[in-house]
């Protein structure tokens, strides 16, 4: 099938109005000049717009478990029986570390 370039520019326009339809828009209001500079600054540095660069630090930053989700998942867990102290045990492993 042989497509016309209007058929292949419409197709482009429409998979770009869906992306554009699926963002979403976020905007952060008076915040003090560094916090605009020095991430403005980054971008630049990196070769991106300052959206591209906040999208990536917005999106480690999400990728993240908070301090909350940690804390359950550690309460979650069994607790490990020694049988001797934390620092005994440190003490242990150093020693053999510092044998090999």
């Amino acid at each position: 099938m042989v497509r016309s370039r209007g058929h292949i520019t419409a197709l482009r326009m429409t998979v770009a109005c869906a992306k554009l339809f699926a963002m979403k828009m976020l905007q952060v209001r008076n915040i003090p000049e560094r916090l605009h500079r020095e991430p403005r600054r980054r971008a630049k540095a990196r070769g991106q717009t300052l959206t591209d660069y906040v999208q990536e630090v917005l999106d480690r930053e999400v990728a993240r478990p908070s301090l909350e989700e940690i804390f359950d998942r550690i309460e979650s867990r069994r607790p490990v029986d020694l049988d001797i102290s934390v620092a005994e045990f440190i003490r242990q492993e150093r020693t053999k570390r510092e044998a090999s």
